[in-house]
């Protein structure tokens, strides 16, 4: 038993092992706080160092691509393919110099991006995964803070506000044939930067289907200081008679805002201006719960051309928080400054419709609104109007 034992000790003694390898134990990246314009391509200077173990053996670390994510690393935003490399000493560290352009149109996607409420995020994280192919070990760097800017004046150039209406703040008019016409372009903005976009027109052609519009005049402006401007259109075209549909599209900076647009209606009818009519909201109630089922219905006492069915999230000097289903409805305020946020053209023999789609898609959920009808009449301008009632969206 003694002779065995001995013979299974120099068995164990001179078993191969296997070598030590050192692996990657993380990474980190300078500076820690970047700042880029969030309208133009960025580029970055990084300084990645690497680290790894104490025990012997060969060390690569590798990284394929750069990532861009929400802070926390919670929602990847973008990345940038792009292959880095470097030996690590055992027991020791590695600088890796980079300098990787962020394109144009992740930056956007960055200025667009919000959090789950909404919100805009407050800065961004820049970060890298280290990878050594010898022993399949992954580290995830440290991150760098990321932070927007934009405008002359170094804070965040944004469009707050967009609203675009004819000189009677209307988003419809009847117009004679022949007469002058104009739009405004009413714009709220935050910093300072470069406003570029253009005016646009679907004539009536094109109106009684899928609208094709054709560019009026580009614009391009500086935006500073004041925080609201205004701009006129070009003269609108009145010499044939029919539907146009005008609008405006922002081309930069990059924002949320689809193209506002309103609509006139050119006659070669005599116009004269009609008496004041009396119109009375019929439905839905006051508070009620609306849908693509939701017929608003209305009385007038008198002939009318067209009628306008308006939109407001909430009017000026009112809460937007509304009541309480079921609890007491505050009374609408009287008159309203701003133009609406959506709304509809509803033929002059008509006295009820349902929401279409586009006016739908407008409305977010849980919100609550004010809404009204306007009279139009023969000659263009408004002959009444309805109360303001309130109304919710599920």
């Amino acid at each position: 038993m003694k002779r065995s034992f001995g013979w299974l000790v120099l068995l164990v003694t001179f078993l191969p092992v296997g070598p030590a390898w050192a692996n990657l134990t993380g990474a980190s990246v300078a500076p820690g706080n970047l700042s880029a314009p969030f309208n133009r391509p960025a580029t970055l200077t990084l300084r990645w160092t690497v680290t790894a173990g104490s025990a012997p053996g060969p060390v690569e670390a590798r990284s394929s691509t750069l990532i861009v994510t929400s802070p926390g690393g919670g929602i990847v935003l973008g990345s940038v393919p792009r292959n880095l490399r470097g030996s690590v000493p055992t027991g020791g560290s590695t600088v890796i110099m980079e300098t990787v352009q962020l394109p144009r149109s992740l930056m956007q996607t960055l200025f667009r991006a919000r959090d789950p409420g909404g919100n805009r995020f407050t800065h961004f994280e820049v970060r890298r995964e280290f990878t050594d192919p010898a022993s399949g070990v992954t580290v995830a760097s440290a991150p760098a803070n990321l932070y927007l800017t934009g405008g002359a004046g170094g804070g965040l150039f944004d469009i707050a506000r967009l609203a675009l209406y004819f000189d009677d703040r209307s988003t419809v008019r009847l117009v004679p044939k022949g007469d002058a016409l104009h739009a405004v372009l009413d714009i709220q903005f935050t910093g300072s930067g470069q406003l570029a976009g253009v005016w646009e027109l679907a004539d009536p052609a094109s109106t009684a289907g899928r609208p094709l519009f054709r560019p009026l005049r580009m614009e391009r402006t500086s935006l500073v200081g004041a925080q609201n401007i205004r701009i006129e259109s070009p003269e609108l075209p009145t010499e044939r008679e029919g539907a146009y549909l005008l609008r405006f599209r922002i081309t930069d900076p990059p924002t949320e805002f689809e193209s506002v647009l309103i609509r006139y209606v050119v006659t070669s009818d005599a116009l004269h201006r009609q008496p004041p009519v009396n119109l009375r909201p019929e439905g839905p109630a006051n508070g009620a719960l609306v849908d693509s089922h939701t017929v608003f219905a209305w009385r007038a006492d008198g002939p009318v051309s067209a009628y306008q069915v308006e939109i407001y999230p909430h009017a000026p000097g009112v809460a937007a928080g509304l009541p309480v289903l079921g609890g007491p409805v505050e009374p609408p305020p009287v008159g309203v400054d701003e133009p609406p946020m959506t709304g509809m053209l509803v033929p002059g023999d008509t006295r009820s419709t349902v929401l279409s789609g586009l006016v739908l898609e407008r409305l977010e959920p849980g919100r609550g609104y004010w809404w009204r009808v306007r009279a139009i009449g023969a000659d263009g301008g408004v002959i009444g109007e309805s109360p303001l009632q309130e109304i919710r969206t599920p």
